[in-house]
């Protein structure tokens, strides 16, 4: 056997007074009288009492076995008092020891005694884990200190971890804290969660653990209040391993998660799968990934309270797990008892002062007490020893008795004393005084004689006188054992010394008279085995007063008590008619029984009317059970019962030194009878069982009715002589419907009483079924879109029905079309039938089936029922088919994109068309993302189309990009989710310079590169500036990204060309406007080039012959504003914007200088001909 790991002192306990009745409390760790549960506590009770002689310091002990320790949370100290709340002593806990310290209460009562109980604890390290520890094999758990006692109690070895549990949730009290100078009461929860739970509220079957504080409690959120410990712990098994800060999902990844609300947890954020948050009134644990079902999850949390709790009370907290309730208990241990003792009556001392010959060392006393109505004297006289530590107390009488007390002079030789009385501390002329309430004091009386003193002694010694009280073999064995004794004179200091009762210790220095001296017994080396010690010392505080020529004396007396044992004796009584009352075989006739006593064996004995059993001595306390055995009770012709009086007992209970226990047995003459046993049979008992089947008895002179129910055997009279004949027969019954039977009784129904046997009749009903059926009809509803096809499929039906006769099932089948009722037949009346609809399965609808009708009971497609009668209403089951439309749904996701400084809407307008349905929907748009579900169910196999409604703005382009425009619902409960990103730019614009070259010498600046130079501004802020080339007639490069909204002005640089006059223009003198979405603005840029003016000197008038010809290609003339002809002056279009018409009209003409350009040139050419014409002809001419 394991005994413990730390050795065990050899050292003696302190013993004044013994504990007994040691058992455990049912309930807690405790189950059937062992501690079997070692997650709990136990609870021990035991009484204690001290002897009369114990006083105020005097301590007795109560020690634990090694295997067990004071419960965690329980008070290491405590007070004992009575009823009216005095103290009666304390009790402490040193270690393994309860050690309970008598109050100044032991020396004012008498019969001081208590209980205590006190909650306990397996000590894992005194206990061998990997065999456990059991009482039945181990022995029991030993008790000890000022008493014995043993108890069961098993602890269990460590089994193999295990990775997974079911849901629960239990309490550990884990006592006081003081935190910030403040008194806290922790208990620490611990809920286990089912791996295998799985919530609602993710797609990951997540869901949350919630507990609420109870009522006066509070949650630690702060690690301070829970120090060392972690202020709450979250963790998993999985694969014999225990994961502490981490849970493994229901996706198989491990990872911790997320602390809120507490203070003084280093890091809050682990993981993400779990969050718990704290307040002071609710905890949550939330798992929104799951949990693996191979897992075993554990949280722990703890709560507290600023109110101490109740010891050997229960704390219940209920912690909600996935919306299940699951309630804890925490046993509060605890240490506590009570105490009481017995007042009333009065005490005599007696006290001798002063010295002299013949000074009696006891004196006789004579007492009387009554009531002042004459009803009750009470008397008695006795003797007290004159020490001043004896004394008489008299218990035994009635509140208000008027009393006296009178000392008798009767010692022959002996000096007259001076006597005076003290009652209750106060001087008084005689002892007179009037008995007080039970519950009250004692009266106290001190008889004081004084003797004359020696003058002539002027010092003295004093003497230690050891006496013995017990057993005279103890008090013979200790007669020579030296005791140990301290005294100290005055100031002196303390020496200790030795006595015995064969050798005094005497005080080998004289003390002047007068000097006090106080002498204290040890208590060490003063235990006899199975004895209780008390001691008393004369005078009463060991303190004596040096007188004259005499020595002062203690006496201390040791007092031995056994252990109180007793008895119990077994009486037999034998009770009946006269002749088994008289008769002297019955009265010696031996009786069987056995006892049990306390942890003993059952124990056979005999007893009889004659001679008692008396038992062998228990301990007081003991409980005893006793009880009669059957063997060899029966007596021929008799019948016979028995009885115990007082089975149950405690030795010593009452203060009786035997228990008396009887065991009555009361036997009568043997009378006859008979049983009536009803037996119902064959295929259709079933409908029968139930039915109340009457008979009618005839025997001699008795006859009376019978009713039996099938199945019971029932007794008829019992009290009928034997050899009487009997007739039984069976009345008439109604059969239940859909039946026929036959009926039998045995031997007819007639018999014979016989002796010592009932005679047994059956009567025997058999019943058969006849044929019935049931029917099933068929309709069909639902949004389906194929409704109308469906309705005109048939529906099979399956059916299977179990004969009340048994054997084969009927099975069979049958197809029922909408609309339509089936009925089936030849199905025997009450059978149990199910009938089961085949599943119809058809794409994009969900198909249901509800049956319905009387009598029958449904589970999901299967309808159950008891075939009727024929002669019943026909049993018809209703099949109402649903066929539902499978359905989804989609949303509409909105993305801006837009670039700085682009307003754009808050909310866009769609609309959408799914089949023949059709509707609009507004998306509120926040930070560039909105979304919005739509809310209709739309059939599968349906082609949607959505469109945005106009989102354009002014001053930005936008460019519309999709995601699912045209979609099809393609599965139940689909949500398609279909994106429209808008993106917005802000409008920028350009320009592009175009040179055109006019004049008869343009062909001069066909090579010539045109320089251009251009400046943008924007509300006074330039926005583009730069220069332009452009060789001959072209197009300069564009100019683009100028902000929308500026203006421009572009000038030309110098482009004359020697030997011809250059003119030009630019559309709008230079100046245009950038409007935004129109990339390019077009300027024309024209430039002149003419040749110098010929010179006067060509004659014009040969050339008026020519005038008439020029009409055709001059216009008509308009009168010049010079009378010099102009230069042709070019002229640029206005500014042209892209993309848009040009209207068709004539070239914007030149200058007007009265042709047009064609027709001057075209005249010029002419004049100039027509002067070399005429200079040829004159040089010819001469």
């Amino acid at each position: 056997m394991y005994v413990g790991k730390v050795p065990q002192t050899s050292a003696q306990p302190t013993c004044v007074g013994s504990w007994d009745n040691l058992h455990w409390v049912e309930g807690g760790g405790v189950q059937g009288g062992s501690y079997t549960n070692a997650g709990e506590s136990a609870v021990a009770e035991f009484d204690w009492k001290v002897p009369n002689t114990a006083k105020a310091g005097d301590k007795l002990t109560f020690t634990l076995p090694p295997q067990l320790q004071v419960a965690t949370g329980a008070d290491q100290r405590f007070t004992l008092r009575d009823a009216s709340n005095r103290e009666v002593g304390t009790a402490e806990w040193s270690g393994k020891n309860l050690i309970v310290t008598l109050s100044d209460f032991a020396g004012t009562h008498f019969d001081v005694q208590g209980k205590v109980k006190v909650s306990l604890q397996w000590d894992r390290s005194q206990i061998n884990t990997e065999t456990g520890y059991d009482s039945a094999v181990d022995g029991l758990l030993q008790f000890s200190g000022c008493g014995q006692g043993a108890l069961a109690g098993v602890y269990p070895k460590d089994g193999p971890g295990g990775n997974t549990h079911e849901t629960s949730k239990a309490g550990q009290y884990r006592g006081k804290k003081t935190v910030d100078e403040a008194d806290i009461y922790l208990t620490d929860w611990t809920v286990w969660i089912n791996g295998s739970t799985k919530g609602t509220e993710t797609a990951e079957g997540g869901f949350r653990v919630t507990d609420k504080a109870p009522e006066g409690h509070k949650f630690a959120c702060d690690s301070a209040m829970t120090s060392p410990s972690d202020v709450v712990s979250v963790g998993t098994w999985s694969n014999d391993f225990f994961y502490l800060g981490s849970i493994i999902n229901a996706n198989n990844y491990a990872d911790g998660g997320r602390y809120v609300g507490f203070t003084g947890i280093q890091n809050t954020f682990t993981g993400h799968n779990f969050t718990v948050t704290c307040s002071e009134q609710e905890i949550v644990f939330e798992f929104p990934y799951g949990l693996s079902p191979q897992t075993g999850p554990i949280v722990r949390f703890t709560t507290y309270t600023e109110t101490k709790p109740e010891a050997f009370s229960t704390q219940t907290n209920t912690a909600t797990v996935n919306g299940k309730d699951y309630t804890g208990y925490a046993a509060i241990p605890g240490s506590g008892g009570f105490g009481t003792g017995k007042l009333g009556g009065f005490t005599v001392r007696k006290v001798v002062i002063g010295s002299g010959v013949n000074i009696p060392s006891e004196f006789t006393f004579e007492y009387k007490c009554e009531q002042m109505d004459g009803s009750k004297i009470v008397s008695e006289e006795f003797k007290v020893k004159g020490d001043g530590t004896d004394y008489r107390h008299f218990t035994s009488l009635e509140k208000g008795m008027s009393c006296e007390v009178k000392e008798k002079n009767d010692q022959l030789g002996s000096p007259e004393p001076r006597l005076s009385w003290i009652i209750d501390g106060q001087p008084a002329a005689s002892a007179t005084f009037t008995i007080r309430d039970p519950k009250e004091n004692s009266v106290d009386l001190i008889a004081t004689n004084t003797y004359p003193e020696d003058p002539k002694e002027e010092t003295g010694s004093f003497i230690i006188e050891k006496q013995l009280v017990g057993d005279p073999a103890i008090v013979d064995g200790l007669k020579d054992k030296e005791f140990n004794f301290t005294y100290s004179c005055n100031d002196e200091a303390s020496q200790k010394v030795k006595a015995s009762v064969n050798k005094p210790f005497t005080s080998e220095k004289e003390y002047p008279v007068g000097t006090k001296c106080v002498i204290k017994e040890l208590e060490e080396g003063t235990d006899v085995e199975q004895h209780i010690w008390s001691h008393t010392l004369t005078p009463g505080d060991g303190v004596i007063t040096i007188g004259k020529g005499q020595t002062a004396k203690v006496v201390a007396t040791n007092i031995y008590t056994p252990v109180p044992k007793g008895t119990f004796t077994v009486k037999k009584v034998v009770e009946g008619d006269a002749k088994v009352a008289t008769d002297p075989q019955y009265q010696s006739k031996e009786f069987s029984g056995e006892y049990k006593c306390g942890s003993s064996e059952w124990t056979p004995f005999k007893v009889s009317a004659e001679k008692p059993f008396v038992s062998p001595e228990f301990l007081e306390n003991t409980e005893c059970e006793v009880k009669e055995l059957d063997t060899d009770a029966a007596i021929s012709g008799y019948e016979w019962t028995s009885s115990v009086e007082n089975g149950k007992f405690t030795i010593g209970k009452d203060k009786k030194q035997s228990i008396d226990v009887k065991f009555i047995n009361n036997y009568k003459p043997k009378l006859g009878g008979f049983f009536l046993e009803k037996i119902v049979n064959g295929p259709a008992a079933g409908l029968a069982k139930d039915l109340e089947y009457s008979f009618n008895y005839v025997c001699g002179e008795k006859t009376g009715p019978l009713t039996v129910k099938a199945g019971e055997i029932i007794s008829g009279p019992i009290d009928i002589p034997v050899g009487t004949r009997c007739k039984v027969t069976e009345a008439s019954f109604d059969s239940p419907r859909g039946t026929t039977w036959t009926g039998s009784i045995t031997k007819n129904g007639e018999f014979t009483i016989e002796e010592d046997k009932t005679v047994q009749i059956t009567a025997t009903n058999t019943f058969d079924y006849s044929d019935g059926g049931f029917a099933i009809s068929k309709t069909v509803g639902g949004d389906a879109k194929d409704l109308a096809k469906l309705a005109e499929l048939p529906f099979e039906f399956k059916y299977s029905c179990k004969a009340p006769t048994g054997g084969n099932a009927i099975d069979g089948s049958v197809s029922v079309m909408n609309g339509q009722t089936k009925h089936i037949e030849k199905i025997p009346v009450g059978s149990e039938c199910e009938v089961t609809e085949s599943d119809i399965r058809h794409d994009g609808v969900d198909w249901s089936v509800t049956l319905s009708g009387e009598d029958i009971s449904v589970n999901g497609a299967t309808a159950k029922f008891k075939v009727p009668s024929e002669d019943a209403p026909a049993l018809l089951v209703k099949a109402h088919n649903t066929f539902t439309q499978q359905k989804g749904s989609f949303k509409i996701n909105k993305i801006v994109d837009a670039e700085a400084g682009v307003a754009v809407p808050k909310e866009f307008g769609f609309a959408w068309t799914c089949g023949n349905l059709s509707g609009e929907a507004t998306v509120p748009v926040v930070n560039g993302r909105g979304s919005v579900a739509v809310s209709e169910e739309i059939a599968i196999g349906t082609e949607c189309v959505v469109s945005e409604k106009d989102a354009s703005i002014p001053g930005a382009s936008l460019a519309t990009t999709w995601e699912n425009q045209r979609f099809v619902i393609g599965e139940k409960d689909q949500v398609v989710s279909v994106t429209a990103t808008n993106t917005y730019k802000a409008h920028t614009g350009g320009f592009v310079i175009r040179k055109q070259l006019m004049g008869v010498a343009s062909d001069k600046a066909k090579e010539k590169v045109f320089t251009f130079d251009y400046v943008c501004t924007k509300r006074d802020k330039e926005t583009a500036r730069g220069m332009l080339n452009i060789k001959g007639e072209g197009s300069s490069d564009p100019v683009s990204d100028i902000a929308d909204g500026s203006e421009c002005t572009i000038t030309e640089r110098d482009a004359h060309i020697d030997g011809t006059n250059w003119n030009h223009t630019i559309s709008n003198d230079g100046k245009i406007s950038i409007i935004g979405g129109n990339s390019t603005v077009t300027v024309s840029a024209v430039n002149g080039y003419e040749k110098p003016p010929l010179s006067p000197l060509v004659p014009l008038i040969p050339l008026l012959p020519l005038i008439p010809l020029l009409p055709f290609v001059i216009t008509p003339i308009i009168p010049p504003t010079s009378s010099v002809p102009s230069q042709v002056a070019p002229q640029a279009p206005a500014p042209q914007q892209p993309n848009k018409a040009q209207v068709n009209k004539q070239r914007t003409p030149l200058a007007k200088t009265g042709a047009s350009v064609i027709g001057l040139a075209f005249a010029s050419t002419l004049l100039i001909a027509a002067g070399v014409f005429v200079i040829r002809r004159g040089k010819k001419k001469n």
